[in-house]
C-alpha cells in the first residue's frame, strides 16, 4: 500500500477511535503494526536497537513517523510511477 492510502487508514481509524489513540506513541505503534516488508524493517531497526543512534523524533511525534514515512517510502518519481501502473493494468479471465 503506497503510504498515502496506509495514512489515510491510520487516520480514519484515529478519528474512529479518539479515546483508543489520544498519544503519539499509540498512533505510531499502531501504524508500525501495519508496515510491511522494507518499511516495517526500517523502522524494526529504530524501535529494536535504540543505541545504535539518538532516540528518533519520528518515534515520538505522529506528525513526524508521517513525513519519515513519506520521504523514505513513497515513488520516487510520482508521475512515472502512476504512468508505469496505468501502462501495466491487466484485467484477469473470468
Amino acid at each position: 500500500m503506497l503510504p498515502a492510502l496506509l495514512l489515510m487508514h491510520f487516520e480514519l481509524v484515529f478519528k474512529a477511535c479518539p479515546r483508543m489513540f489520544d498519544t503519539n506513541e499509540k498512533k505510531i505503534t499502531y501504524a508500525i503494526y501495519y508496515l510491511k516488508c522494507k518499511a516495517l524493517v526500517w523502522f524494526k531497526l529504530y524501535l529494536l536497537k535504540p543505541e545504535l543512534g539518538n532516540l528518533s523524533e519520528f518515534l515520538y511525534l505522529y506528525k513526524v513517523f508521517q513525513q519519515e514515512l513519506c520521504v523514505n517510502f513513497r515513488p520516487y518519481d510520482v508521475t512515472g510511477q502512476a504512468e508505469h501502473d496505468l501502462e501495466n493494468l491487466w484485467m484477469v479471465d473470468n
